[in-house]
Protein backbone atom coordinates (compact mmCIF):
# COMPACT_ATOMS: atom_id res chain seq x y z
CA UNK A 1 0.00 0.00 0.00
CA UNK A 2 1.14 3.52 -0.79
CA UNK A 3 -0.24 6.68 0.83
CA UNK A 4 -0.16 10.40 0.09
CA UNK A 5 -2.05 13.50 1.13
CA UNK A 6 -3.32 16.57 -0.67
CA UNK A 7 -5.02 19.45 1.09
CA UNK A 8 -5.70 17.39 4.20
CA UNK A 9 -7.24 14.51 2.23
CA UNK A 10 -5.47 11.15 2.48
CA UNK A 11 -5.13 8.96 -0.60
CA UNK A 12 -4.11 5.31 -0.52
CA UNK A 13 -3.77 2.34 -2.83
CA UNK A 14 -5.72 -0.88 -2.46
CA UNK A 15 -4.41 -4.04 -4.12
CA UNK A 16 -1.65 -1.86 -5.49
CA UNK A 17 -3.46 -0.44 -8.50
CA UNK A 18 -6.67 1.04 -7.03
CA UNK A 19 -6.39 4.62 -5.75
CA UNK A 20 -8.89 5.69 -3.08
CA UNK A 21 -9.29 8.76 -0.91
CA UNK A 22 -10.51 9.13 2.64
CA UNK A 23 -13.14 11.86 2.87
CA UNK A 24 -13.17 14.22 5.90
CA UNK A 25 -16.27 12.29 7.06
CA UNK A 26 -14.13 9.12 7.23
CA UNK A 27 -15.85 7.54 4.23
CA UNK A 28 -13.63 6.17 1.47
CA UNK A 29 -14.13 6.89 -2.20
CA UNK A 30 -12.67 5.07 -5.22
CA UNK A 31 -10.69 7.49 -7.40
CA UNK A 32 -8.77 5.66 -10.16
CA UNK A 33 -7.49 2.32 -11.35
CA UNK A 34 -3.93 2.13 -12.72
CA UNK A 35 -2.83 -0.69 -15.00
CA UNK A 36 0.26 -1.50 -12.94
CA UNK A 37 0.77 -1.76 -9.19
CA UNK A 38 1.62 1.62 -7.64
CA UNK A 39 4.77 1.66 -5.50
CA UNK A 40 4.87 5.33 -4.46
CA UNK A 41 2.48 8.25 -5.00
CA UNK A 42 2.65 12.03 -4.35
CA UNK A 43 0.69 15.18 -5.07
CA UNK A 44 2.42 18.47 -5.84
CA UNK A 45 0.37 21.49 -6.90
CA UNK A 46 -1.66 20.37 -9.88
CA UNK A 47 0.45 17.24 -10.47
CA UNK A 48 -0.26 13.67 -9.42
CA UNK A 49 2.88 11.51 -9.74
CA UNK A 50 3.55 7.85 -9.06
CA UNK A 51 5.97 5.03 -9.69
CA UNK A 52 4.82 1.56 -10.64
CA UNK A 53 6.01 -2.00 -10.04
CA UNK A 54 8.07 -1.89 -13.27
CA UNK A 55 10.03 1.16 -12.05
CA UNK A 56 8.29 3.65 -14.35
CA UNK A 57 7.67 7.28 -13.33
CA UNK A 58 4.40 8.99 -14.31
CA UNK A 59 3.25 12.58 -13.79
CA UNK A 60 -0.39 13.41 -14.58
CA UNK A 61 -2.42 16.57 -14.38
CA UNK A 62 -4.47 16.51 -11.20
CA UNK A 63 -7.63 16.96 -13.26
CA UNK A 64 -6.92 13.57 -14.90
CA UNK A 65 -7.47 11.79 -11.61
CA UNK A 66 -10.09 14.00 -9.99
CA UNK A 67 -12.64 13.77 -12.80
CA UNK A 68 -14.94 10.75 -12.83
CA UNK A 69 -13.77 7.54 -11.18
CA UNK A 70 -12.44 4.76 -13.41
CA UNK A 71 -9.30 3.69 -15.21
CA UNK A 72 -6.52 6.27 -15.45
CA UNK A 73 -6.36 7.08 -19.15
CA UNK A 74 -4.96 9.90 -21.20
CA UNK A 75 -1.45 11.08 -21.81
CA UNK A 76 0.71 11.83 -18.79
CA UNK A 77 2.45 15.19 -18.53
CA UNK A 78 5.67 13.20 -18.25
CA UNK A 79 6.64 9.53 -18.42
CA UNK A 80 9.96 7.75 -18.18
CA UNK A 81 10.97 4.13 -17.70
CA UNK A 82 13.36 2.31 -15.47
CA UNK A 83 14.38 2.02 -11.87
CA UNK A 84 12.14 4.56 -10.12
CA UNK A 85 10.83 3.70 -6.65
CA UNK A 86 10.19 6.13 -3.77
CA UNK A 87 8.85 9.68 -4.19
CA UNK A 88 8.82 12.75 -1.90
CA UNK A 89 7.77 16.31 -2.63
CA UNK A 90 8.86 19.80 -1.58
CA UNK A 91 8.07 23.18 -3.10
CA UNK A 92 7.66 22.70 -6.84
CA UNK A 93 9.84 19.57 -6.87
CA UNK A 94 9.29 15.84 -6.62
CA UNK A 95 12.31 13.87 -5.41
CA UNK A 96 12.52 10.40 -6.96
CA UNK A 97 14.77 7.52 -6.00
CA UNK A 98 16.10 5.90 -9.17
CA UNK A 99 18.50 3.05 -8.56
CA UNK A 100 21.11 4.43 -6.16
CA UNK A 101 20.36 8.09 -6.96
CA UNK A 102 17.89 10.76 -5.92
CA UNK A 103 16.66 12.88 -8.85
CA UNK A 104 14.58 16.08 -8.89
CA UNK A 105 11.45 16.51 -11.05
CA UNK A 106 10.23 20.09 -11.55
CA UNK A 107 6.42 20.22 -11.71
CA UNK A 108 6.51 23.69 -13.32
CA UNK A 109 8.64 22.40 -16.22
CA UNK A 110 7.22 18.83 -16.33
CA UNK A 111 10.72 17.41 -16.57
CA UNK A 112 13.65 16.25 -14.46
CA UNK A 113 16.29 18.85 -13.59
CA UNK A 114 20.08 18.32 -13.58
CA UNK A 115 19.98 17.88 -9.78
CA UNK A 116 21.22 14.46 -8.66
CA UNK A 117 22.57 12.94 -5.47
CA UNK A 118 24.31 9.69 -6.38
CA UNK A 119 27.23 7.35 -5.81
CA UNK A 120 29.24 9.03 -8.60
CA UNK A 121 29.26 12.36 -6.78
CA UNK A 122 32.58 13.83 -5.69
CA UNK A 123 30.95 14.71 -2.37
CA UNK A 124 31.91 12.90 0.83
CA UNK A 125 28.15 12.36 1.25
CA UNK A 126 27.64 10.53 -2.03
CA UNK A 127 25.00 7.82 -1.96
CA UNK A 128 25.48 4.14 -2.48
CA UNK A 129 22.18 2.32 -2.49
CA UNK A 130 19.47 4.94 -1.88
CA UNK A 131 16.16 3.18 -1.29
CA UNK A 132 13.66 5.50 0.43
CA UNK A 133 13.02 9.18 1.02
CA UNK A 134 10.90 11.03 3.56
CA UNK A 135 10.36 14.77 3.61
CA UNK A 136 9.73 16.46 6.97
CA UNK A 137 9.64 20.24 6.76
CA UNK A 138 12.67 21.26 4.69
CA UNK A 139 14.62 18.08 5.50
CA UNK A 140 14.72 15.22 3.01
CA UNK A 141 15.72 12.00 4.80
CA UNK A 142 17.44 9.61 2.38
CA UNK A 143 18.13 6.01 3.38
CA UNK A 144 21.55 5.03 2.06
CA UNK A 145 21.60 1.27 2.44
CA UNK A 146 25.09 0.39 1.25
CA UNK A 147 26.67 3.07 3.43
CA UNK A 148 24.48 2.09 6.44
CA UNK A 149 23.30 5.63 7.09
CA UNK A 150 20.56 8.19 6.64
CA UNK A 151 21.45 11.49 4.99
CA UNK A 152 19.54 14.60 6.07
CA UNK A 153 19.41 16.92 3.06
CA UNK A 154 18.10 20.48 3.53
CA UNK A 155 16.12 21.18 0.35
CA UNK A 156 16.04 24.94 1.03
CA UNK A 157 19.81 25.24 1.50
CA UNK A 158 20.52 22.48 -1.05
CA UNK A 159 23.07 20.83 1.20
CA UNK A 160 23.58 17.78 3.39
CA UNK A 161 23.06 18.95 6.97
CA UNK A 162 23.68 15.73 8.87
CA UNK A 163 24.50 12.06 8.47
CA UNK A 164 23.04 9.47 10.84
CA UNK A 165 24.99 6.20 10.93
CA UNK A 166 22.82 3.10 11.17
CA UNK A 167 24.34 0.27 13.20
CA UNK A 168 24.96 -2.82 11.12
CA UNK A 169 24.22 -6.30 12.38
CA UNK A 170 27.92 -6.77 13.09
CA UNK A 171 28.19 -3.63 15.24
CA UNK A 172 25.01 -4.53 17.13
CA UNK A 173 26.50 -7.88 18.12
CA UNK A 174 29.84 -6.33 19.12
CA UNK A 175 28.39 -3.73 21.48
Amino acid sequence: MSTAQRGGVVYYTDNGAYLHRIEPSGDTKFVKYCKKEIISVVFNGNVFAYTDIDGNFYAYSLSDILNEAGELTGEPLFFTQGGYTALSTHGSYIYAVKGASVLQYDVTQNDFTDFEICDNSASEHRLHGASQTLLVGDTLYISDNQNSRILLYDVSKKSVENVLPIPTQDTLYLS
